[in-house]
């Protein structure tokens, strides 16, 4: 704060430099929104959302932008369209949020509905109050739209703003329990960003309310600084996230149903022999019973748990059930999560190895990797909550 305060007083304009900020921020906004829209890879669904967002906060900075520069170019005419987008920008966040974890969800258009109406009234206010002579009517008009932009910034947009970012933590929220159920691991896909995403979406509104009327240009410069960093991470994570669900999204798997005979390919794996059921239907505790006996061969006797990559997909289709069902069974008869239920298989396994590597301290990280977790904080943390203890302390305990 002192030294850019230093550099004012020695002759660099304040105001020049947030016009500076103010481009780059432009720049990389509408940059990110054409990327976003024009991006066919990862999940194309939730993309166009992101890129609303970039685009309306490209829109909101260009509209103050010009302003500040010549406010007799747009006037009050600029008033719409920024408190529009303003009041678009935790929707648009939302709805991006709710298509990345639920892609198969199709959101409701209506979230914009009220940013555009409240937009229409206020330019219609403005149009009015141009073409009416009437000066009775005309202070009328004039006090409606200081009203309805008053009521739409200093109370709407709270509440709304509230509203969203509450709705953000609970789609992640129970974003990690569905790859819990489905995945057997979570990097890369537990949207840790996302949390970033509201916290820095609600840090942006705030500024907007405190700094953007601020007559210090420090206070000012320091928000765009800060506006700039955030648009840029959001953008490198949005530009590179991946769909996550892409492998849930078509399910050629066969339905299984309580009434249904467990499917062929389980016999096929020895787990009960073809003429045993395939006359008739099983009784449901027989059918959880061979598919829990299925499950275990497929993991422990394939090994499929050192599969860094493994979801229940993949083993459903193994075993030629339907995911979904096989998930129930999980939670039913093991009383965990599918991550949990695979991760107890590379604990065991990884504690065969420490046993083994005669207190190698140095081959630890590379064993959490030979058991099938991607990172060495995955396999600290998941080692310490099944055993304990963390693996050095398990490997001195077995001298």
């Amino acid at each position: 704060m002192d030294t850019l305060n230093q550099l004012l007083e020695r002759g660099f304009n304040g105001v020049m430099i947030h016009h500076i900020l103010t481009l780059i921020i432009l720049i990389i906004s509408f940059f990110s929104s054409l990327i976003l829209i024009l991006s066919k890879s990862g999940n194309y669904r939730s993309k166009p959302y992101l890129s609303g967002f970039f685009f309306s906060i490209g829109c909101i900075e260009s509209f103050l932008f010009i302003s500040s520069v010549d406010d007799s170019i747009l006037g009050i005419y600029a008033l719409p369209f920024i408190v529009t987008f303003i009041l678009m920008l935790a929707p648009l966040a939302y709805l991006y949020v709710k298509k990345t974890t639920q892609p198969n969800q199709k959101p409701p258009s209506s979230h914009l509905f009220i940013p555009l109406i409240i937009g229409l009234c206020i330019i219609t206010l403005i149009i009015a109050s141009r073409f009416i002579a009437s000066s009775a009517i005309n202070t009328l008009i004039n006090l409606l739209l200081r009203n309805t932009v008053l009521l739409s910034i200093l109370i709407f947009l709270p509440i709304q703003v509230i509203y969203y970012i509450l709705s953000m933590y609970y789609l992640v929220r129970q974003h990690k329990k569905t790859i819990a159920e489905y995945f057997s691991y979570q990097e890369g896909i537990n949207l840790k960003w996302i949390q970033f995403f509201s916290l820095g979406f609600s840090i942006f509104i705030m500024g907007c309310f405190l700094f953007e009327i601020s007559e210090s240009s420090v206070d000012n410069i320091f928000f765009k600084i800060y506006i700039l960093i955030y648009t840029s991470v959001i953008a490198i994570f949005g530009i590179r996230q991946t769909n996550i669900y892409s492998d849930f999204e078509s399910d050629a798997s066969i339905r299984l149903t309580t009434s249904d005979s467990l499917p062929k390919k389980l016999a096929s794996k020895g787990v009960l022999k073809q003429e045993r059921y395939a006359a008739s239907s099983l009784k449901d505790a027989q059918k959880i019973r061979l598919i829990e006996q299925g499950l275990n061969n497929y993991l422990l006797n394939n090994e499929a748990y050192l599969d860094a990559k493994l979801n229940l997909k993949d083993v459903a289709k193994e075993l030629g059930i339907n995911y979904k069902y096989l998930s129930q069974v999980i939670n039913s008869k093991y009383d965990c999560s599918f991550i949990h239920l695979v991760n107890s298989y590379r604990i065991e396994a990884a504690k065969k190895e420490l046993r083994r590597s005669k207190n190698n301290r140095d081959s630890i990280e590379q064993i959490g990797y030979l058991s099938g977790f991607q990172s060495k904080s995955a396999f600290y943390s998941n080692f310490k909550k099944h055993t304990g203890l963390t693996p050095v302390q398990f490997q001195k305990s077995q001298k």
